[in-house]
Order: C-alpha cells, then sequence, then structure tokens
C-alpha cells in the first residue's frame, strides 16, 4: 500500500550501486552507442535552423 510517507519510489535502483560484471558492462556499452547512433541518426535528419542567406541587392 502506498503512503504518502512511503519514499522508496525517490531512491532510483541505480543509487544501490554494485560493481558490474565483464558482460553487462559489455552490454550496456553496446546499448549505450546502439543509443548514441540512433540520437545521432534522428538529429541528422532534423531540419536545419539557419537563417536563410538574403541576397545582396545594389538598391537601397
Amino acid at each position: 500500500m502506498f503512503t504518502p510517507f512511503d519514499t522508496a519510489h525517490l531512491t532510483h535502483a541505480a543509487a544501490r550501486h554494485v560493481a558490474a560484471d565483464t558482460a553487462t558492462r559489455e552490454a550496456n556499452c553496446q546499448r549505450r552507442a546502439a543509443w548514441l547512433a540512433f540520437v545521432a541518426r534522428v538529429f541528422a535528419g532534423a531540419p536545419r535552423h539557419v537563417a536563410v542567406a538574403k541576397p545582396v541587392t545594389t538598391r537601397a
């Protein structure tokens, strides 16, 4: 039962740190690399927010 004084949700599971074994660390590195590649691909396809170069005219 949840009470307003239940603070278990305030402590993230990552705070209970245990040393990850090599397999877990390798899997996390691969997951992170795949996620970063996905994010980079999404941002690469995003429109560029740059100002359009205005043509230079001789008239004022």
